[in-house]
């Protein structure tokens, strides 16, 4: 339910949890029922901010709206309630200047709790006006999945007390990321903030619904266990995009369409080939099959109207690889490697380790040594010039 500070004024115990809410999902509730179960408060407030001073602005969604979709998620709840008090504040706001009216509405010498996730701790002994912040709060820190528990002086003065709760690897950014690529985030929010999402049409671009028509074309040109490998692809290109600062839709349709000529027959390649006016050098020539990354391409463009040319290039040289490789080139090449679908190789969960690790350059350097060692050892062809001139750049 929605309350006013004023309703707060025989609250004995309660906990807050402040936040974007961009979208509110099922860890900040995983949260908020182990403060429950731990501390008992009698209500667990949630406030959304309009205009968080340590926050961009700019693309954040609406505060309206942010506010709508919290307030649905806690409806029929009697201990889950939220508030509006930073929403309606004008200019940045602080945490504590929302604790000190929070502090003042309650009955004298009520217990608070402030919720915060242990990605945060180490932020919080910086926030404005910290050490009257600390007296008006006791602060409980819940665990996000990849980061531990910080403990230093500064962290210690605040006297962070935890809880346990299953672990949920979810972040709003992920929700958003996940609907801006037509995935499913099913099961990461609740099943009213699904419903707001798609209903408000929040966090899909206008070309969701093309990707959407490109998947059903390609589910239809491609075998059941290609797509699955492309769709595969696109997951993990857009997710290593987002890790080494490329742009995940950009990534994700190049993943998407890179083997949507790979399928056709040798013979129907040196067609296209011919009607692209592709050079078929000797390598090429002899090994026919891996034009279908030149091929991919061109379809790209032609069938599925895709016309940028940094996807089309990634496309292009997933395969090779090539010279001069952009960030968006080498996430494509890479997880074409690694995608979650692949059967195990030789070498895989190495390649997954250091691509996982932030080391872009040496996952690619294995991934282009494996592949040249299969082609020329276990295979017998010749290496195409664009690979031997890519592990050549590597080597410096």
């Amino acid at each position: 339910m929605t309350i006013e500070l004023k309703d707060l004024c025989g609250c004995r115990r309660l906990a807050v949890m402040g936040g974007t809410f961009d979208p509110i999902h099922n860890g900040h509730l995983l949260a908020a029922e182990a403060v429950r179960h731990a501390f008992q408060p009698e209500r667990v407030l949630f406030i959304p901010s309009a205009r968080p001073p340590h926050k961009n602005a700019d693309g954040m969604t609406d505060s309206a709206l942010r506010f709508k979709m919290t307030a649905r998620t806690v409806k029929g709840d009697r201990c889950f309630c939220v508030s509006r008090i930073e929403c309606d504040r004008e200019g940045p706001s602080y945490t504590y200047e929302t604790m000190r009216e929070i502090r003042g509405a309650c009955r004298p010498g009520a217990e608070i709790f402030f919720i915060v996730g242990t990605d945060s701790v180490p932020d919080v002994p910086q926030w404005k006006n910290a050490s009257e912040l600390r007296g008006l709060c006791r602060f409980v820190a819940a665990p996000r999945p990849g980061f531990a528990v910080a403990h230093n002086d500064e962290t210690a003065a605040f006297g962070f007390e935890y809880v346990e709760m299953p672990g949920t690897d979810v972040s709003s950014s992920e929700v958003r990321r996940r609907v801006s690529l037509g995935l499913t985030i099913t099961g990461l929010v609740p099943p009213p903030v699904e419903k707001f999402i798609y209903k408000h049409g929040l966090y899909a671009p206008l070309e969701h619904m093309r990707i959407e028509q490109i998947k059903a074309q390609l589910a239809l040109r491609l075998s059941k266990h290609r797509f699955v490998h492309s769709t595969g692809v696109a997951e993990e290109s857009s997710r290593l995009a987002d890790l080494y600062l490329a742009d995940p839709a950009k990534a994700y349709l190049a993943g998407l369409l890179h083997d949507c000529a790979k399928e056709f027959s040798n013979i129907r390649k040196r067609e296209l080939c011919k009607h692209y006016k592709i050079k078929l050098d000797a390598v090429l020539n002899a090994d026919i099959d891996l034009t279908h990354s030149i091929l991919s391409a061109e379809l790209a463009r032609d069938d599925f109207k895709v016309y940028d040319a940094e996807v089309l290039r990634a496309i292009r040289y997933h395969t090779t690889g090539h010279k001069n490789m952009s960030v968006l080139d080498k996430v494509v090449l890479l997880a074409d490697y690694t995608e979650p679908y692949r059967g195990p190789y030789p070498g895989v969960d190495e390649i997954r380790a250091a691509a996982n690790s932030g080391d872009l350059h040496g996952a690619i350097e294995m991934a282009v040594r494996n592949t040249l060692r299969f082609v020329k050892e276990d295979k017998g062809r010749p290496i195409h010039s664009w690979s031997l001139k890519l592990l050549d750049e590597l080597k410096k």
